[in-house]
């Protein structure tokens, strides 16, 4: 990633950004839980690229997005909320240029903050060294519990 240009997502990049959210769902062990699904993925990535409160961006092994809205609790605050941030395993010391231009995106399209998440089933405390780092404080944590159906 470190020689490749950051850019925003076209349907052109669908199958690359497929096979991304595969990995990155098979990082996450999401078979155990809610399991993944390609139909889906290709209209949030469609939806993404489409709608001006979505930001998706890619480059060469890597790709991040994220929306744009207005605070549940102040309306008159627009923050970003990262939905995912991958970069294939053989270009993860770079991937620090995509998760900033990820915080450029969303300040052009008029954020004035941004929310970070990590997995419990990747390195969680290394992404918080990380997010501290970079100017991120815990706000919250998210529990899951599947339902037996």
């Amino acid at each position: 990633m470190t020689s490749s240009a950051i850019r925003p997502a076209t349907p052109d990049d669908l199958p690359s950004l497929l096979r991304m959210g595969r990995a990155f769902a098979d990082a996450l062990k999401l078979a155990d839980t809610i399991g993944y699904d390609d139909e889906t993925m290709e209209r949030l990535f469609q939806r993404l690229i489409d709608e001006p409160d979505g930001i998706l961006l890619v480059t060469d092994g890597g790709a991040a997005g994220g929306l744009v809205h207005p605070s549940l609790f102040n309306e008159h605050h627009i923050t970003g909320q990262e939905l995912f941030w991958w970069v294939d395993p053989e270009r993860r010391g770079a991937g620090l240029r995509l998760l900033t231009a990820l915080e450029d995106a969303a300040r052009e399209c008029g954020a004035q903050s941004f929310m970070m998440g990590t997995h419990e089933a990747l390195n969680f405390d290394a992404a918080t060294k990380v997010y501290g780092r970079r100017g991120y404080r815990a706000s919250d944590r998210n529990f899951i519990k599947i339902f037996e159906v």
